[in-house]
């Protein structure tokens, strides 16, 4: 049988959310093959929080091509940082991830967008340091950046820095008892504002991607379907494509009612690991963990090739960084130096 150009009899699976060390995950995107492979995974997306780079690094481009027809297909993927105004439920997080599948990584307004949600990421990071030093803690900014390493920054890696200098036990500990308390809200009209869902799936759609809703538990009560379907519907009014429903951390008794809703909806379904590697977060995971049915995929790529969109990387054409413009100075600059950085 043949999927989407793909053999199914051989690799059965999809994995569309993973990450690399171009965000908060270990494994370089290249590395990430061998481990899909390995998985019996047909097709995955590297979707780094707020950077569509992976789908420019030519190394990856490379280890693909030297598979020949042995390698997996690796879809353009990003996901973005959104906030809610107002939760789906009291209490419930209001922060959301919007996946982007098969983006076109050269599209201008995406480009912009993502430069300004990764500054926005800084700036949130050197509040909170601020917070915290006039508190009595004295950290660095730059320290910070020594925890991170290799991967971009996160609020995960200043409670990294702050149990260096043991503050607490744990960069776990630290982050939940103080680095969250003061963490800054992204307030709209400032250097730490995000995007609102509407915008990223607008923008996602724009670039001729598709839009999936990540780990939407997160931002529900367990097992209440009602809060389920009011987050669904207000996201599928901006124009949501998909959800996540095949996910490590989504009980197999509760994926019936996402796909229920989502399947009333008319929304396409997705799964993936949400792999990063070393302080998954719930527990190691691996790429293929999610067991999403490769079944999936074709809709999917339908959509994206509707949208004249990218559904391989492989498919990308280069560019040097002479030719790009400025946004695109940025992404290929940072996936060079993440790629010196990481030799050996």
């Amino acid at each position: 049988m043949v999927l989407g150009g793909i053999s199914a009899s051989t690799q059965a699976e999809i994995d569309l959310h993973l990450h690399s060390n171009i965000s908060d995950g270990v494994q370089a995107d290249d590395h990430l093959v061998e481990l899909v492979m390995q998985a019996g995974v047909a097709v995955a997306a590297v979707t780094d929080h707020d950077s569509i780079a992976s789908a420019l690094d030519p190394t990856l481009v490379a280890r693909l091509r030297a598979l020949g027809a042995q390698a997996p297909r690796f879809v353009p993927g990003v996901e973005f940082t959104c906030w809610l105004d107002t939760p789906i439920r009291p209490g419930c997080r209001q922060e959301v991830h919007v996946v982007g599948l098969g983006c076109n990584p050269y599209q201008p307004a995406l480009q912009a967008a993502l430069s300004r949600q990764r500054l926005s990421a800084i700036a949130r990071i050197r509040t909170c340091v601020a917070r915290l030093n006039a508190d009595g803690y004295p950290l660095r900014f730059a320290e910070v950046g020594f925890a991170a390493a290799r991967q971009g920054l996160h609020k995960w890696h200043i409670g990294k820095a702050l149990a260096a200098h043991g503050y607490a036990g744990s960069a776990e500990v630290a982050v939940k008892t103080l680095v969250s308390p003061r963490f800054p809200k992204p307030e709209a009209g400032t250097t730490t504002a995000l995007l609102t869902p509407a915008q990223a799936i607008l923008l996602i759609r724009a670039a001729g991607g598709v839009a999936v809703l990540a780990h939407p538990q997160r931002n529900v009560p367990a097992n209440d379907p009602a809060a389920a379907t009011d987050l669904l519907v207000s996201f599928k009014m901006h124009g949501l494509d998909a959800v996540e429903v095949y996910r490590v951390d989504l009980p197999a008794t509760e994926r019936p009612m996402y796909e229920k809703v989502a399947q009333s909806l008319g929304l396409l379904l997705s799964g993936g690991t949400d792999y990063h590697g070393a302080g998954d977060t719930g527990g190691p995971r691996f790429p293929g963990d999610a067991h999403a049915p490769l079944s999936l995929w074709a809709p999917l790529e339908a959509l994206i090739h509707a949208r004249g969109g990218v559904t391989d990387v492989c498919d990308v054409a280069p560019k040097s960084l002479l030719h790009a413009n400025a946004a695109e100075r940025l992404l290929l600059g940072n996936v060079q130096r993440r790629r010196r950085d990481s030799a050996p």
